[in-house]
């Protein structure tokens, strides 16, 4: 588990402008497979397309 600001180049490649709060699921090599998007000031999970 990692804790990322979306500042950082790394929160730059996993949520590129995006509102926050947001939670991610990467791979260990953090390639983005899953996310827990701000839906009106909550986090709402948005299923991984195949």
């Amino acid at each position: 588990m990692e804790i990322v600001y979306a500042v950082t180049p790394l929160g730059q490649k996993l949520v590129p402008g995006a509102k926050l709060p947001i939670a991610v699921l990467p791979t260990p090599d953090r390639t983005l497979i899953g996310k827990a998007e701000n839906k009106m000031g909550l986090c709402a999970y948005t299923r991984p397309r195949n």
